[in-house]
């Protein structure tokens, strides 16, 4: 009798454990359906596992997850993710279903997803199922794994790209023209000569040949175009100001920059090489974003300050030995690309920011980076790194229609404790005084790419590209 009581109370328990393990685990179905276009494809469908996808650099992707309920009753839920690098995965704002809630028996949940990848590198990104006890208990977070919180909503207007875009006329104008391989650091890239346009394959061989950013490289190019104009309607050089285009980035929004500078400012009054505190920033995104200030004449107008994309602006840089490697300057437009969007990051100029700083930063306004200005160079003219420029007489100065002579500020941080900028004689500089000393300030910015033009401007000098305000 003895044994028979101890074995019932053995299988009692056993069977107490495995309700405790099902009320844990909380079973549900879930499958990842994606798609880049919106129409809907099946990836993946074992159940009851994370769902992995992969994005390429600088792109998004859209996908419907899919949550079924096969518990016996209403548990709570919620969508995390993981990602071998820092991709980001927000719910859209009119997804059918919450992306977090209570899910009841039997009941299907489709969740709609973006997944962006803002890195220069293919990312692999885990989306998972996060569920709780029974009867809507507390979620259970495994270590790793980022809920997703954020909303995300898709822009109205054109297509990104459409019929009548300024990206789409760049993109158009380099896909149709005949290109020339030309080589730099042992990479190379795509040239259309006859428009002035190259792509720069992300700054890595590792991405093909028209896999990047298209570019206007050059001595002038016909990469004019009218901003901040008191009349969209009525444009001229005496109504608007002329700024130039420096390309078209993988995910179609345009970059501009002014022609002229602003006027001459410190890079950060308090001597700090953090971009996001420092008080150039402060005045960009302030004072001349809003018009007012120091800016009410040359700020940006009200019916300009919408055309502006919020973008994300990378704050990586350079150890001495990234410069330097053996004793001279090593860094040519491709390196400068890589570090400023991985890194190291100051302080300590390591993987990972500093107390206080930050990889990157969105906003609305900022500057040209290292990059943008060894790009603009025409590589069969100039065939040194943007430290040499100088040294090679007007051979690099006079083909990068982005040289002025005067001392520019770049954005991107140095080891020395200071920031890049362009000399007055043209080559890159990494000891600028941030709080010392004021340099030129071109304020540079991204435009939608749904931005539309008017038809029939060339961009050249005389006949500036004309948006639609």
């Amino acid at each position: 009798m003895k044994k028979k009581k101890i074995i019932f109370i053995s299988i009692l328990v056993v069977v107490i454990i495995c309700l405790f393990g099902l009320l844990y685990n909380t079973f549900a179905t879930d499958t990842l359906l994606g798609s880049n276009n919106e129409n809907v494809y099946n990836i993946e469908l074992n159940g009851g596992q994370n769902k992995t996808t992969t994005v390429a650099p600088n792109s998004s992707k859209t996908v419907i997850y899919k949550l079924f309920n096969s518990n016996k009753g209403t548990v709570n839920y919620a969508v995390g993710y993981s990602s071998s690098s820092v991709s980001k995965v927000k719910v859209y704002k009119d997804s059918e279903d919450e992306v977090s809630g209570l899910i009841e028996k039997h009941e299907y949940k489709y969740i709609k997803l973006r997944i962006i990848n803002d890195t220069t590198s293919q990312d692999t990104v885990t989306i998972s199922t996060v569920l709780g006890y029974e009867n809507g208990g507390e979620l259970i977070v495994p270590e790793g794994v980022t809920l997703v919180t954020e909303e995300y909503e898709k822009v109205s207007g054109p297509p990104p790209c459409g019929e009548g875009t300024l990206c789409k006329y760049i993109k158009d104008l380099y896909t149709n023209a005949y290109t020339t391989p030309v080589e730099n650091n042992n990479i190379e890239y795509n040239y259309a000569e006859e428009v002035n346009l190259m792509n720069d394959r992300l700054g890595s061989s590792d991405i093909n040949e028209d896999g990047g950013n298209i570019r206007y490289y050059g001595a002038d190019p016909d990469n004019y175009i009218y901003f901040n104009c008191d009349n969209y309607s009525s444009q001229s050089s005496s109504s608007c100001e002329t700024w130039r285009i420096i390309g078209v980035t993988t995910d179609g929004r345009v970059k501009i920059i002014k022609d002229e500078s602003i006027g001459s400012y410190l890079w950060n009054g308090l001597g700090e090489d953090n971009w996001e505190t420092a008080s150039l920033n402060t005045e960009l995104n302030g004072a001349y974003l809003n018009g007012t200030g120091d800016f009410t004449s040359n700020g940006i107008k009200n019916n300009t300050r919408n055309m502006i994309e919020e973008s994300t602006w990378y704050l990586g840089g350079f150890t001495e030995d990234d410069v330097y490697g053996s004793g001279e300057p090593v860094v040519y437009p491709d390196k400068f690309y890589q570090h400023e969007r991985n890194g190291p990051y100051p302080p300590n100029w390591s993987d990972t920011p500093g107390e206080g700083y930050k990889k990157e930063i969105q906003a609305k306004i900022g500057l040209m980076y290292p990059s943008d200005y060894g790009y603009g160079v025409d590589f069969e003219q100039c065939t040194v790194n943007p430290y040499d420029f100088y040294y090679e007489g007007d051979n690099c100065t006079t083909n990068d229609y982005l040289f002025k002579s005067e001392y520019t500020w770049l954005l991107t941080p140095s080891f020395q404790g200071d920031a890049f900028v362009v000399s007055g004689y043209g080559n890159i500089m990494d000891n600028g005084p941030l709080g010392d000393e004021g340099f030129a300030v071109r304020p540079t910015l991204y435009l939608s790419s749904s931005q539309t033009i008017q038809s029939g401007h060339t961009g050249a000098s005389n006949d500036p590209f004309q948006l639609v305000g």
